[in-house]
């Protein structure tokens, strides 16, 4: 590329770059180039039985499956020790966030 025509393509470039600053919608084309599909991973979630009612509850926030399953193993352990006496029998359940929404 030339001098003149590097010259050219850096203004036609930071003119394109101006008019998207301003609001002008990036071409469909290029839009697609520059955006990468996030992988959807599941989520899933520990859920507990209160030995009192018989209600299950969900403990924890949602995460990956390794570290529900940790998470539930501890819990079950804490359980079987009695360091915990007011749940049962913890599960790890898959989980469909709000914003995902149902399928």
């Amino acid at each position: 590329m030339t001098p003149r025509q590097q010259k050219r393509f850096r203004k036609q470039f930071a003119a394109q770059v101006e008019e998207e600053r301003n609001g002008k919608p990036i071409d469909p084309e290029v839009a697609a180039r520059m955006t990468k599909p996030k992988p959807v991973e599941p989520l899933h979630q520990v859920v507990a039985t209160v030995k009192e009612t018989g209600e299950k509850i969900a403990v924890g926030p949602m995460v990956v499956r390794p570290v529900a399953e940790e998470f539930c193993a501890t819990i079950n352990r804490f359980i079987i020790d009695g360091k915990e006496k007011t749940w049962s029998d913890a599960v790890v359940v898959p989980m469909t966030p709000i914003s995902a929404g149902v399928s």
